[in-house]
């Protein structure tokens, strides 16, 4: 048993059964030979793909929309189950998509830091998958126990450091990590971590997700973010899982005037979001300002069969009101329409609880 809330543990798992190296390099191989490159022999040998070396966030978002797919996800919940089961007696909720982090030589990477501090509840444990071969000067840099990394954070606070001085301070108490697919890093939300600039001839690749033992102590993210333990094994069906929205067909995104948020600010987030999570955003309504009870929201929410959802900035499209947002939600159920919250990262379906989304109306 590992505990949620203490130190860092190096775990090993078997690669036969959970290949995600070979499922991530057939897909980045394919993507390189469409793009006029060559085959991509090895994870470690990313750096020749074309373009990468100007734009290494377009091929981190090849690797998410893999991770989107149904073949990615089945996969991926097989490993979530063996891991629950394995090391926390069956009981948790895992992290819906892993976070991808590819790092070509020469490029820096992440400031030391814990992941508490970026709103990882206390007993969230997370995961560190590496995908290639590493080790001092292209890995992941973690503090030694637990009682020096609270420490320095403490110290941290009190001295009010800036962020070059938190970098220098947390790599004193850091030791790297050395492994290759097959190992995994794990470790709780407190411990201090970060990685160096690559200094190896060869790509770093791997991937991070989080364990949560319940929903009593998620931080700030949504419940909508994780897997219960039964949807892990077919028996439950969430309000926002990949399976649902991938069926989502055809989708506008919308804007109000969301708490002074402007229109261009909330259609960004909508567009990024709508890309990240494979939404297809067919155009876009803007609300009539005037008329505080949003009646273009309540048209498309009703009356429109041509999109199956709206996508919007966040909760605060409802400005604090608990009513107005209860009589939308039973107008998406009304008119069987999705609402994206993407602020939120809640995706309310028609018989959804309210809660998901009324306990994020402030």
């Amino acid at each position: 048993m590992l505990d949620y809330e203490v130190g860092r543990s190096h775990l090993k798992f078997n690669t036969d059964t959970y290949d995600f190296y070979q499922m991530l390099l057939e897909h980045l191989s394919s993507i390189s030979e469409a793009r006029g490159g060559s085959k991509i022999e090895s994870l470690e040998e990313l750096h020749l793909a074309p373009g990468i070396q100007d734009n290494v966030e377009e091929y981190r978002q090849y690797c998410f929309s893999l991770f989107r797919t149904e073949e990615f996800q089945q996969l991926f919940k097989s490993f979530g189950k063996y891991l629950i089961d394995e090391y926390f007696d069956g009981v948790g909720l895992i992290q819906k998509t892993p976070t991808i982090r590819l790092q070509i030589p020469n490029a820096n990477s992440t400031s030391y830091h814990s992941d508490g501090w970026y709103g990882h509840g206390e007993s969230v444990r997370s995961f560190w998958l590496p995908l290639t071969q590493v080790g001092d000067g292209n890995t992941l840099y973690m503090a030694d126990d637990i009682e020096k990394s609270k420490e320095s954070m403490q110290r941290i606070l009190s001295e009010k450091m800036s962020l070059n001085e938190i970098n220098l301070a947390c790599r004193d108490i850091c030791s790297p990590f050395t492994g290759k697919f097959g190992d995994l890093l794990t470790f709780s939300s407190a411990m201090v971590h970060g990685a160096e600039r690559n200094s190896w001839e060869q790509s770093r690749v791997s991937f991070d997700f989080r364990i949560a033992p319940d929903v009593n102590d998620l931080g700030t993210k949504p419940i909508s973010n994780f897997f219960t333990y039964d949807e892990l094994c077919g028996n439950g069906v969430s309000g926002s899982d990949t399976s649902k929205t991938m069926q989502i067909g055809s989708a506008i995104t919308y804007s109000n005037l969301c708490n002074g948020k402007s229109a261009k600010a909330q259609l960004m987030l909508c567009s990024a979001y709508s890309d990240a999570n494979g939404i297809s955003v067919i155009g876009n309504e803007s609300e009539i300002v005037t008329l505080p009870y949003l009646p273009v929201l309540r048209e498309y929410l009703v009356n429109r069969s041509d999109v199956d959802a709206i996508v919007v900035f966040g909760t605060e499209i409802f400005e604090g009101d608990k009513r107005k947002a209860t009589e939308l939600l039973k107008c998406a159920v009304e008119g069987d329409t999705v609402i994206v919250f993407c602020a939120e990262g809640v995706h309310y379906f028609p018989g959804d609880s309210v809660e998901s989304v009324l306990r994020h109306v402030r």
